[in-house]
This record gives structure tokens, sequence and C-alpha cells, in this order.
């Protein structure tokens, strides 16, 4: 008779989704919207650091003068 053994999956990991974001201006101009963002998307489930890697670059102008 075989022997029978449960076989022991590891843990499954949450997929990590990595979100690239441009802000047409400083930092200091744009926390507020950085941190909206971040709000939002945790209240879709995405949350930094456990789902989701969140890559800001700020510009060093404002975003007027950025030219397309």
């Amino acid at each position: 008779m075989p022997a029978i053994f449960p076989t022991i999956s590891p843990a499954q990991t949450p997929a990590m989704h990595r979100i690239a974001v441009l802000f047409g201006g400083p930092r200091e101009g744009n926390e507020a919207n950085f941190s909206g963002l971040k709000e939002q998307l945790a209240t879709l489930g995405y949350v930094e650091g456990r789902n989701l890697i969140l890559d800001a670059r700020f510009g060093s102008r404002p975003a007027e003068r950025a030219k397309m």
C-alpha cells in the first residue's frame, strides 16, 4: 500500500505592482497630491510596501514650464 503525504505549498506572496508617477514640479509643491494618490490607491487595496511599489519623480521646475 503506497504512503500518501499531503503536500504543503508555501504561502503565496501577493503580486507586487509598480507604478511610476511623474510630477511637474518639486516635491515640496506636490506633497498633497502625492499623499492623495497614495490614499486613493489604498482605498482600492494597493498599499505601498505590501503589494505596491511607487516610483515617484519630481521636476525641478514649475509644471507650466515643461514642454511636450
